[in-house]
């Protein structure tokens, strides 16, 4: 110890060591050295060192050792790659019918059967690592964050016949970025020139066409992590706050508010951990699903479908499934109506309205994430019978508009990464470094200069 206390003692400035250096020296070798006395030198030597310096000095420093640290926490994070491709459907049919045909391939190609394709393609095996050790939801459900779809403006001019717009997709392979935009061009172009050789003869059996299926929730919805985060903080907050006003001298009274920082962060902490951990708090996950409605879906023909599909006897059922279970505690304690009331308010049932097409989206609130996804199976099949009963024979489809598509842009290969932005988490760096310097001026003028230790 009496080593450590020594490399302690070089903490403090140069001259106050020159004056009571030896002093303090010799002090520390008679008496010796324990764990107390290295931490109060220690403590002693980061305080003088703090009131030695200028503020234009500690905040040169702190800005770029913070410079320093954002650069390299921007080092070792990965590089991220977009590439985009640029298409354009020309159509006989106005604007708005033509961006309502692309926005309805879109929600296909898109969506978790789509990507699913494009992830599991030999040729682009797209997030290898992670399918191994996660659920393929999860992986898609990534994958649809890193992806963006937006109209454009028509070069050229064709009036409003045309429609342009582009594809893009993050990943940290810049050539598996380039492959899986190059699969999502051509999933849009055979998929837009083959609605043009769709018969239209036959009866259409029903009105509903499932978009995107049933999803797995991945992170809950509640309790919100920001808030839990909060209240851990404001709980160890309050706890400092109760102790100083019990114990109105001593440590804490003087030092409340970096024992108040302390005892916050000690909670967010230990909040964080029993509630992900124990989940002390009941989670609660949302699955979701989207079906289509043909153009001219009256609002009446949606209430019908509801009312058929979503009924308290076929919630019932739902609920004393033995294989969904749910609610269990509540069923058997209180009256049936009474838990299909509290099912139908997790339950949603909204219609979206895009352009000329309507789509109805489906989403399930439960306290288990599977069975979640299992109800909201359950409610689009109910849906499908209630449509197959109320309107088994639609009539034929309206006829296709002929498309033809052209890529603009290819599927580019993308030659700088997007992400991490460096320079910006070494300025956050620098800044944070000034902030700090500037905390601690405002702090070191409550703290009083160590006396000279005596012999």
């Amino acid at each position: 110890m009496n080593r450590l206390a020594k490399w302690m003692m070089r903490l403090y400035p140069a001259n106050w060591r020159a004056r009571y250096g030896d002093e303090l020296d010799a002090l520390v070798s008679d008496a010796g050295a324990d764990t107390r006395v290295v931490t109060d030198l220690l403590k002693g030597g980061i305080r003088m060192q703090f009131k030695a310096w200028s503020f234009p000095a500690l905040a040169l420093t702190l800005g770029i050792l913070g410079a320093i640290l954002g650069a390299g926490v921007g080092l070792l994070l990965p590089s991220q790659y977009t590439s985009r491709a640029r298409l354009q459907v020309t159509s006989p049919v106005d604007e708005s019918s033509l961006k309502s045909l692309i926005w309805q391939n879109q929600m296909q190609i898109f969506s978790r059967s789509g990507l699913s394709v494009i992830v599991q393609d030999p040729d682009v095996d797209l997030y290898a690592d992670e399918r191994k050790s996660t659920p393929l939801e999860w992986v898609l459900d990534e994958m649809k964050q890193n992806i963006s779809f937006q109209f454009v403006p028509v070069p050229g001019d064709l009036g409003n016949r045309a429609v342009a717009f582009d594809i893009a997709f993050t990943y940290p392979d810049r050539l598996k970025a380039q492959e899986a935009v190059q699969q999502m061009v051509s999933m849009f172009r055979s998929d837009l020139e083959s609605s043009t050789n769709q018969s239209s003869d036959g009866p259409d059996t029903g009105l509903l066409t499932v978009v995107d299926t049933a999803s797995l929730p991945v992170e809950p919805i509640y309790p919100e992590r920001p808030v839990t985060m909060l209240a851990g903080f404001l709980i160890g907050a309050l706890i400092a706050w109760i102790w100083r006003m019990v114990q109105r001298t001593g440590f804490i009274a003087r030092r409340f508010v970096p024992v108040a920082l302390t005892f916050g962060l000690i909670g967010w902490v230990a909040i964080m951990v029993a509630d992900y951990g124990w989940e002390i708090v009941p989670h609660r996950y949302r699955s979701n699903a989207t079906v289509q409605l043909p153009q001219g879906t009256s609002p009446e023909q949606i209430a019908a479908l509801e009312a058929d599909a979503l009924s308290s006897a076929s919630l019932a059922a739902i609920i004393h499934d033995p294989r969904m279970d749910l609610y269990k505690d509540q069923w058997r304690t209180e009256p049936v109506q009474d838990v299909v009331q509290t099912m139908k308010q997790h339950l949603t049932v909204s219609p979206i309205a895009f352009q000329d097409r309507t789509f109805l989206t489906v989403s399930f609130v439960y306290y288990d994430r599977y069975k979640a996804q299992q109800t909201v199976w359950k409610i689009l099949n109910m849906l499908m019978e209630a449509d197959q009963r109320l309107y088994p024979s639609a009539g034929p489809p309206p006829e296709s508009p002929k498309v033809q598509v052209s890529v603009l842009d290819e599927p580019s290969l993308p030659v700088s990464p997007v992400s991490p932005n460096r320079y910006r988490h070494a300025g956050l760096g620098c800044l944070g470094g000034v902030i700090a310097a500037a905390v601690i001026a405002l702090l070191r003028r409550r703290w009083k200069p160590e006396a000279p230790a005596s012999a």
